[in-house]
């Protein structure tokens, strides 16, 4: 039986890492598959998101909900959210409260590898709303394009 549990625990992992793999491209010309950014794409800040939503929520979600957007800010958490899925928090700072809470597919965890806490940070997902209680957007099935510390 422990045989089994190991044998399934390191498939589990060889699987997980075979997904995850690194895939770190400079930020200047970002591919993944079909999806191609280049360095004057249209990226929204952080902070030009949250404050859409905290002036006037229902505007914004009417602009914004539902529509997959490319997002930078400064990453000020990496690491599970309340459901155990892999997430990164931005800010408009270093350091800064977290403005928008990007929650990728649980499948990417090994993807987090790539962010550090400060890192200047550009991600594309889905947005979803905004959480009041958390002061927070959300955003889903996010998708880590680039991630650098920056001097």
């Amino acid at each position: 039986m422990i045989k089994k549990i190991a044998s399934l625990t390191a498939c589990i992992f060889i699987l997980l890492l075979w997904a995850g793999g690194n895939t770190y491209l400079p930020a200047s010309t970002i591919t993944n598959g079909s999806n191609e950014i280049h360095a004057n794409d249209s990226i929204m800040t952080a902070k030009e998101l949250y404050d859409a939503f905290k002036k006037d929520e229902a505007a914004a979600k009417k602009q914004y909900s539902g529509k997959t957007i490319t997002i930078k800010g400064f990453a000020v958490f990496i690491g599970p959210d309340v459901y155990a899925l892999p997430s990164v928090e931005l800010s408009e700072k270093k350091g800064g409260k977290s403005r928008i809470l990007c929650v990728l597919p649980f499948s990417d965890y090994l993807k987090l590898r790539k962010v550090s806490k400060g890192d200047e940070t550009v991600i594309t997902g889905e947005v979803r709303g905004f959480y009041e209680k958390g002061d927070q957007v959300l955003l889903k099935q996010c998708e880590i394009k680039s991630a650098a510390g920056t001097p």
